[in-house]
Order: structure tokens, then sequence, then C-alpha cells
């Protein structure tokens, strides 16, 4: 007699367990987070989903915004609030797979990346100029950041002499609350664009 077969679980059907999309995750650890509450009641900070508001015809060739906005890299925009008169930056990403050095580490200079373009358009909040370069970009490693994570890039002014802006930013892990990465830099004004402003 010949003993049944017995039906399994087919891993990609309805009975698979459902992962949360990255969107959902990225906004489950947004609605947990201590600073969001004050971040939204605050009418001086403006929420957005974008870094940057960029033109039609540079959109194709941004790095960020574009180059490295893949489904395997950062597969959905990042939730970003800004004070701008403060020069200050909150931004919420949810990263992909495909942004590993080491297998499951995010490489470092995607790291730097991120805290160059949020220390950057931080610095931007401080000039009419809507433009600055950066001179000098420090970064310090302190506990790795995980492919397939959320985290948070914070950015804020040290201090601005005519059309230089000092600002520092950290990169938070959003599951364990811990500051993976820390930033300083340095942002000039180009010479014809004029000096920075004070910070509020």
């Amino acid at each position: 007699m010949s003993t049944p077969l017995l039906p399994t679980a087919d891993p990609t059907g309805p009975l698979a367990p459902s992962l949360p999309s990255p969107e959902s995750e990225l906004q489950a650890h947004i609605s947990t987070h201590p600073l969001t509450a004050s971040l939204r009641s605050d009418p001086n900070i403006q929420e957005t989903r974008y870094l940057i508001l960029l033109s039609p015809e540079h959109l194709p060739t941004h790095l960020t915004h574009t180059s490295l906005s893949t489904p395997s890299t950062l597969p959905v925009p990042p939730v970003v609030f800004t004070s701008a008169s403060a020069g200050k930056i909150w931004a919420f990403y949810r990263l992909g797979a495909a942004v590993a050095g080491h297998k499951g580490v995010v490489h470092g200079g995607f790291t730097a990346t991120l805290l160059d373009e949020v220390m950057g358009m931080a610095s931007l909040g401080l000039t009419e100029t809507r433009s600055v370069v950066t001179a000098e970009l420090k970064v310090t490693y302190k506990a790795p950041v995980r492919t397939e994570s959320c985290i948070l890039v914070r950015a804020q002014p040290e201090r601005v002499e005519g059309r230089k802006a000092w600002m520092k930013g950290w990169v938070e892990d959003l599951g364990s609350g811990r500051v993976c990465v820390e930033a300083t830099s340095l942002f000039i004004v180009p010479k014809d664009k004029g000096p920075f402003t004070e910070f509020k």
C-alpha cells in the first residue's frame, strides 16, 4: 500500500508569508520615530518626498535622484523634513540590496554620497543663491549600515562665515536607533553668488 503524499506549501503561493514593501517598511519606521511628531507639528518644517527639486532637463543625468534611485538601490523616494532657515534636514531612506560593499553591508562611498547630498542641501537653506559646492567632507564610520534597512540621514550647520558653511551630519539605523556614521563638511558659495546667511 502506498503512502499518500501530503501537500506542501508552495513558497511562492498564497501560503507564503508576505514581506512588507519598502514603502510600508519606511512609513512604519517613520510613524514610530521619536522625532516625527515634533517635525510634523512644526510650521517652519516642510515635509516632501524629494531631497532636490530638479528641472526636467537636469533630472535624467542626476546621480542620486535618478542614477541611484532604482528598485535595487533606493527603491522608494525618501521622506524629507526641511527647516530651510535653520539649515537642517532630516531625510528618511529605505536602502535596497544592491548598495553593498561587503555582503549585506552598505558601501561606505554610498553612505558618504547620501551624507554629502543631505548636508549640501541643508546648507542651501542658508543662502539665497541656491548654489554651493563641497570643499571638504570627512566621514567617520562607527558601525555597519545594513542593506535593505531604513536609515535617517540628518544634517545641521555648525557655523557660517561669509561664503563658507561648516556642516555636520549623521546616519542613524532606524531599526536599532544607533548612529552608524558621522560626518563634517565645508560648503562654499561660488564667488559670484554672495555669502551665506546666519542660521536661526
